[in-house]
């Protein structure tokens, strides 16, 4: 198994080394991986593209400041703790207006390139934006996974989800969400959370039925919090043998990936 360190910051100012194997690299990006995990490869990514960025503004005669995901990011394992989000927003489904304004109100406090954005004329700012979208653009492809092995990694969860423990385990799920009244059809996360859409698009003009509406998705995610862990540790574990003949089948883009974080 190939390994690399990434040091990550901590809040007391000291590098964590953070051990990235090979199945890191690709549970990043599967519904089973570990959220800690995930949470520092994500942050990893980010710092890779802004630095990036800052790079090529430079040498389009710009100034940018690199920003941290902390302070420009707002959702579940980053700015606020995943029980705190389902507590306030639920899955962020019939919450979004509040939870679109806390992420706003987040991006707004926390940017460096304030400064340098009020002091340029108005032609400058137009052309700075412009330049900003391309260079974001441009490096998002260059560092990021191939769309292929994205494509990829997609399959390899509709396998291990197909398998009988999966399915048992997702029947589990159902049980544990204790589902009734317009949910008892659902089967899984991805079903729940289109329904409360749709029941939102309906409620949303009425404020006591919204109102009603949005405790229900708070307590559905809270409640999930337990069930999708427990969904997710029996997954993990019934992947292990498509993981691993995954892996040796992509080890170039494996080690890409790796090459892009430093390692």
């Amino acid at each position: 198994m190939m390994l690399v360190v990434v040091l990550i910051l901590s809040a007391c100012g000291q590098s964590t080394a953070v051990v990235l194997s090979d199945e890191a690299l690709v549970r990043q990006y599967l519904s089973w991986g570990d959220p800690e995990s995930q949470d520092s490869i994500q942050r990893r990514w980010h710092a890779t593209v802004q630095d990036a960025v800052a790079k090529c503004m430079d040498l389009r005669g710009f100034e940018y400041t690199p920003v941290s995901l902390e302070a420009s990011g707002f959702g579940p394992g980053t700015g606020i703790s995943q029980e705190d989000f389902a507590g306030r927003f639920g899955f962020g489904v019939t919450t979004n207006d509040a939870y679109f304004a806390a992420a706003m109100g987040v991006a707004a406090r926390n940017d460096p390139n304030d400064e340098y954005l009020d002091s340029l004329e108005q032609q400058e700012r137009r052309t700075y934006d412009q330049t900003f979208i391309s260079c974001m653009d441009t490096i998002t492809q260059d560092v990021g996974p191939a769309q292929s092995f994205i494509q990829e990694v997609r399959r390899l969860e509709d396998s291990v989800r197909r398998t009988p423990e999966a399915i048992n385990a997702q029947g589990d799920w159902v049980t544990c969400m204790v589902l009734d009244d317009d949910f008892t059809s659902v089967r899984s996360l991805e079903e729940l959370t289109s329904l409360l859409q749709v029941e939102y698009e309906d409620a949303k003009n009425t404020p006591d039925v919204l109102t009603g509406l949005q405790e229900r998705e708070i307590d559905l995610a809270i409640r999930n919090l337990g069930c999708e862990k427990e969904l997710n540790d029996r997954l993990a574990v019934t992947a292990s043998d498509l993981e691993r003949a995954f892996i040796d089948e992509n080890q170039e883009e494996i080690a890409d990936q790796r090459s892009n974080l430093g390692g």
